[in-house]
């Protein structure tokens, strides 16, 4: 779980992950609670906010730049993975607790917002461990766990 308010918009996330055999994380499910005050396309503020959690799933569980010795390995998106279809958050429930006197906050960017989080403390109630770095992957969660016991 976790939270955030953004420009105004306050947002709560939960993540239901799922560790494989192979460490490899999966984002099952999240939940979402959402008050972004008067919402003009509800139907547009769900796809915002169902966008949001998605890419920052991907930026949380794949997306990095590769550098070594200073020099940015990473020269094409051939290197650079990106979620695909198959990487996709299974299902997403976004609830909007939206009062409509009050003035639109937004919801561009706020379901992006806690979702890194909210995986990060999935992962630690799965395994116990606690990652602190992006991506959120085998080798960070060995060394997490490395770091700990010591």
């Amino acid at each position: 779980m976790a939270c955030a308010i953004y420009h105004g918009t306050y947002i709560a996330q939960v993540a239901e992950v799922a560790i494989d055999t192979k460490g490899q994380i999966h984002v099952e499910r999240v939940w979402c609670a959402v008050d972004a005050g008067r919402l003009v396309h509800p139907d547009g503020a769900r796809n915002q906010i169902e966008g949001g959690i998605q890419q920052a799933a991907s930026w949380t569980l794949f997306e990095e730049v590769q550098i070594h010795e200073g020099e940015v390995m990473t020269m094409s998106l051939q290197d650079y993975h990106i979620a695909s279809f198959n990487d996709a958050i299974h299902e997403i429930d976004v609830t909007f607790l939206s009062a409509q006197e009050f003035s639109s906050t937004g919801t561009g960017e706020p379901g992006s917002v806690p979702m890194a989080a909210a995986i990060a403390n999935g992962v630690f109630d799965a395994c116990g461990v606690r990652i602190r770095r992006l991506p959120l992957m085998l080798g960070a969660m060995q060394a997490a766990k490395q770091h700990s016991s010591s």
